[in-house]
């Protein structure tokens, strides 16, 4: 009976470390062993004033934000593979001091502060890389000639990186479609700092949803106020919307604001089956995120249910979670670079 027992012991342990050994094996592919050292990053970068910014932010959220000796491969990891064309990229310009005071600027005044460490820490990637010319290869073909013609697309954000985040709003000259050129400059101007915030702090608190780190409220799932079944009335009916009980609004949908990587105007809800407890929950955190406690009371003065989730959800994130969501949408009152 001991032998039998100190043999499933040794078997056990056996097993444990032959795990352990496919365990490394897959780590060696997800980390090539030539990048291994280059994933961890010199940080601070320097001691200027905003590597001093950045340091602070790290210190209280765990996030890197790393502006130089970027390769394309360094960028370009994730975490599963894509066939929708490879990616290039690099830091930014050695010389370019206006980019790090930009990228530094806006994520140190209109990112970080609408989020709580505890729990944005949860959902916040190793390091955020402020880069320069993060662009997506792709291949056309001339309907003349037939010919095959490599161009580019700029991407502005990543959010799948392999331990990292992406951002890229300025770049030099490329070859974009059809062979013109183009250029991206950083964007300055107050009304266009809002919607990269809206858009930026939109990604982070969606994973903190789909995560559970914010769990969703009891009262959007079905039996409460909420009908997911029922089908809705989406379009503006005459003479008056108001009097129609299926009209979305009326029971209780705002409009839709789910774009996650440009600003856009909002739109109805068009199907039942397009919502539901989480899409609902998110559709009022990106209503608080776009408009303030006045503007609902004045867009939505006729249906009173999206009112009452209006303030339902920024008073729940807040007294849960520590965020006052309703600041987003308080406007950007200076250019990014005033002052600079």
């Amino acid at each position: 009976m001991k032998d039998m027992k100190k043999k499933n012991i040794v078997q056990v342990v056996f097993l444990f470390c032959l795990l352990l050994g496919v365990s490394a094996c897959e780590e060696d592919e997800l980390y090539p062993r030539e990048h291994k050292a280059d994933f961890i990053k010199q940080f601070p970068e320097g001691d200027n004033p905003w590597d001093l910014d950045l340091k602070e932010i790290a210190n209280q959220f765990g996030v890197k934000c790393i502006y130089d000796n970027l390769s394309s491969e360094d960028i370009t990891r994730v975490w599963a593979s894509t066939s929708s064309g490879k990616m290039s990229g690099e830091g930014l310009p050695k010389d370019s001091i206006r980019l790090k005071k930009l990228y530094t600027r806006f994520f140190k005044e209109q990112i970080f502060p609408y989020l709580n460490p505890v729990y944005a820490g949860m959902v916040l990637p190793n390091y955020i890389y402020f880069t320069y010319r993060y662009l997506q290869e792709k291949i056309a073909t001339n309907n003349i000639t037939g010919e095959q013609v490599i161009f580019y697309a700029h991407q502005e954000m990543n959010y799948n990186g392999l331990g990292f985040w992406v951002f890229c709003w300025s770049t030099g000259e490329f070859d974009g479609f059809l062979g013109m050129k183009q250029n991206i400059q950083m964007f300055t101007k107050a009304i266009d700092v809002e919607k990269k915030r809206e858009i930026v702090l939109k990604n982070i608190f969606r994973k903190m949803v789909e995560e559970g780190i914010i769990a969703i409220p009891s009262e959007f799932e079905a039996g409460h106020e909420f009908d997911y079944k029922t089908k809705i009335i989406s379009t503006d009916v005459v003479p008056s919307h108001v009097d129609y009980p299926n009209y979305y609004k009326r029971r209780g949908f705002p409009e839709q604001l789910r774009n996650y990587i440009n600003y856009t105007s909002p739109t109805n809800l068009y199907n039942i089956t397009s919502t539901s407890p989480l899409e609902n929950f998110c559709d009022y955190l990106w209503l608080a995120f776009r408009y303030t406690a006045e503007e609902i009371e004045q867009n939505y003065k006729d249906f009173p249910l999206v009112v009452k989730y209006y303030y339902f959800t920024v008073n729940y994130v807040k007294d849960n979670y520590g965020m006052d969501i309703s600041r987003i949408a308080e406007p950007v009152t200076e250019d990014l670079d005033s002052n600079l």
